[in-house]
């Protein structure tokens, strides 16, 4: 996954949420967007990731470092590196 894949800021965020469970009105309520604005960034992530569904996403996120799981917290955060 080159430069060319690389997600913004907000879309990392709406991943970090997706993988958590989180469905788009519950993303959208949190985040304080339109249902449609987390509609458009699940969209775009699906399209970087080259992922058909959600879980197809988190789980290359989580292949390629985009976000890491904390079993002590039982959260998804963004990678460090």
């Amino acid at each position: 996954m080159g430069r060319k894949h690389a997600l913004t800021s907000r879309e990392l965020m709406v991943l970090r949420l997706l993988a958590g469970g989180l469905r788009d009105r519950q993303i959208a309520n949190r985040l304080g967007l339109s249902v449609r604005t987390v509609q458009h960034y699940v969209s775009n992530i699906l399209s970087k990731l080259e992922a058909e569904t959600r879980t197809e996403a988190v789980r290359n996120a989580l292949a390629n470092g985009l976000i890491v799981f904390d079993p002590e917290t039982a959260d998804f955060s963004e990678s460090r590196r």
